[in-house]
């Protein structure tokens, strides 16, 4: 899912070990997961948030995954705040290249739109895809 020793240089050599918590089916410890990556600032636009983007989506493919909505809420609000952050010049590139890697995602999100059984799902998966395709209108 993800490299270990990348995010060891980094400097957050317990991102899989986080990631492995939000696989959980104790809620107890997919809420530690969540807070530990957001605590860790991994849901506004960075170079540690691109990175994490592949490991969240690799999750959302898993049918084992409970409470998916976790994740689609970080994706969330990492294209929202990368949307504010276009023409920003000091951030419009990290913003850019978050958004390129949320896109990579779509088939995922069309996937979950098309077929969870949680509403939380299916609506943040098209409020995704709408935040998508009007980034694909506007800016590229």
């Amino acid at each position: 899912m993800s490299n270990d020793k990348s995010w060891e240089t980094l400097g957050y050599p317990e991102v899989p070990k986080w990631l492995t918590l939000i696989k959980s089916h104790d809620q107890i410890e997919r809420d530690k997961g969540y807070t530990l990556l957001s605590e860790n600032l991994f849901d506004e636009p960075n170079v540690n948030s691109i990175k994490i983007i592949p490991a969240y989506i690799e999750l959302l493919q898993k049918t084992s995954i409970p409470e998916k909505d976790g994740i689609l809420n970080f994706l969330h609000r990492l294209i929202s705040y990368s949307l504010t952050y276009l023409g920003n010049k000091s951030n419009e590139s990290i913003a850019h290249e978050v958004i390129d890697n949320i896109n990579k995602g779509k088939d995922v999100f069309v996937r979950l739109s098309n077929d969870s059984q949680d509403d939380d799902v299916k609506t943040l998966a098209i409020v995704i895809i709408q935040k998508l395709e009007m980034y694909e209108k506007y800016y590229t």
